[in-house]
């Protein structure tokens, strides 16, 4: 929203200053009066002089506020951009995440639904079926998981 109110404002100073470029007319009438008019004198056109006001633009000062502005309009694109992709990363880390746990309790549902032996992996990486004598705590024990995590 910020950005926006800068990128409006920047707008409106650059067609104001092109608004400001106009000319000038100065004559002197019958008395001696100095009269200056965006318009000519239409009696005597003759002794008109037409001066050119130049834009307010090239005051050093404008200059100064519109590279600050430029800055500020960088600075934000950059936060803009940093914030996008802290965002898509933390977003990849998520899903990530989700993923271990979709497959962890894929795990648990087959040990759930498996009606004959199941089986541990041992420390060499060998499997170790579940003596009869521990099948029903280690279903337990499952299910709770399965319960705790994917439920």
């Amino acid at each position: 929203m910020k950005l926006l109110a800068i990128i409006i404002v920047a707008l409106f100073v650059v067609i104001t200053n092109t608004m400001a470029y106009a000319q000038i007319y100065q004559w002197v009438d019958s008395k001696g009066k100095v009269t200056y008019s965006d318009k000519p004198q239409s009696d005597k056109p003759a002794s008109i002089n037409s001066t050119t006001k130049q834009p307010a633009s090239k005051d050093t000062s404008y200059q100064q506020q519109l590279q600050k502005q430029q800055r500020l309009l960088d600075s934000y694109s950059q936060r803009r951009a940093e914030n996008k992709r802290r965002l898509t990363e933390q977003n990849r880390k998520q899903q990530q995440q989700q993923d271990k746990l979709d497959k962890r309790c894929a795990k648990y549902k087959r040990y759930l639904d498996t009606g004959g032996g199941v089986y541990k992996t041992d420390a060499n990486g060998e499997r170790v079926f579940v003596k009869e004598s521990e099948l029903t705590s280690y279903r337990a024990q499952k299910q709770a998981e399965y319960d705790r995590y994917c439920q």
